[in-house]
């Protein structure tokens, strides 16, 4: 089927089995329908997948957490929405039951089950533009449980190896107060070699090492990915009032030997019965010069983006 220049199928992938194509021909995505909600595939046509993926089954939890909610939770790689603060079984709930989707103006919306143990229910709004590699991502949480839930809406992009992350630094001068703060987890060293303290941005590598994760109150609003000449982008909102995970950590990093994830947090809603929120991002893919000035590339960047509005 073709909307707006926007072509979008339903086909067998020969490693996830259903899948819902969508591209405008400048760029792709590949949803699952056997587990999710998830987007699996984000890349230029014809060109590499951006994110990684996990087909063996290599990464995932299960015992200890997860009786209750009779499965284990598999990596499979890709785009994912969890729920912050982390609790095994309730953030990393086992969504391994089909999906439904269905088209609207611009893309499709990817709904999943009702998670049996937590009561909600997620779903993926993905929109793509008639042209350009932009595409906003609405994330979705509804209570359908009795009493209300504090949580904050958590987007995890698992990128494919290879890479650094580079997250702005906070560019506000205060003088004689802090102007930002970050959270290590237990295994992150200060000097990890995959850390770089840049001018103007933190960079982490993507190395054949051991996990290591930080946050941060990412007052920007956005991040990037950069591996080869391929560099991605995700911006979200950021509200200077709201109360954040983590230490206040609106951002997240982590790595291992495989693979990186770029994860944006919503703060924390005390979501009513019945009630539903929602958590924005915009991805965008940009061709441009690995030539070792890295910096001045992202400067072009942050000068083109835009902030995102708050959807409460």
């Amino acid at each position: 089927m073709i909307v707006n220049n926007i072509h979008f199928s339903q086909y067998e992938h020969e490693i996830w089995g259903p899948c819902v194509n969508l591209t405008n021909g400048v760029i792709e995505l590949i949803a699952p329908l056997n587990f999710g909600p998830r987007i699996i595939h984000y890349s230029y046509s014809g060109e590499k997948n951006i994110y990684y993926e996990d087909p063996k089954g290599q990464y995932y939890e299960k015992g200890e957490g997860y009786e209750s909610v009779e499965g284990r939770w598999n990596l499979y790689g890709g785009h994912r929405l969890w729920t912050s603060p982390q609790a095994p079984g309730r953030s990393s709930y086992p969504d391994n039951e089909p999906v439904s989707w269905a088209p609207i103006p611009g893309g499709i919306v990817i709904t999943g089950p009702i998670e049996r143990w937590n009561q909600i229910h997620k779903d993926l709004k993905i929109e793509i533009e008639s042209s350009g590699s932009c595409v906003t991502i609405s994330h979705r949480i509804q209570n359908h449980g009795p009493w209300p839930i504090p949580l904050s809406l958590w987007a995890l992009s698992v990128m494919s190896g290879g890479g650094s992350a580079f997250v702005p630094q906070t560019p506000i001068d205060l003088g004689p107060v802090p102007n930002q703060s970050y959270a290590l987890w237990g295994k992150t060293r200060m000097d990890d070699n995959r850390i770089t303290w840049r001018e103007r941005y933190l960079e982490i590598k993507q190395l054949e090492q051991s996990w290591m994760k930080l946050g941060c109150r990412n007052e920007s609003g956005w991040a990037a990915y950069l591996k080869g000449n391929t560099l991605f982008t995700k911006k979200y909102p950021f509200n200077p009032s709201g109360i954040y995970p983590s230490y206040g950590s609106s951002l997240e990093v982590f790595t291992n030997e495989s693979f990186l994830e770029l994860e944006s947090l919503s703060s924390i809603y005390q979501i009513q019965p019945g009630e539903s929120k929602i958590h924005v991002e915009k991805w965008q893919l940009h061709h441009v010069e690995n030539n070792g000035n890295i910096e001045m590339t992202l400067d072009k960047v942050r000068l083109l983006s835009t902030k995102i509005p708050l959807t409460m």
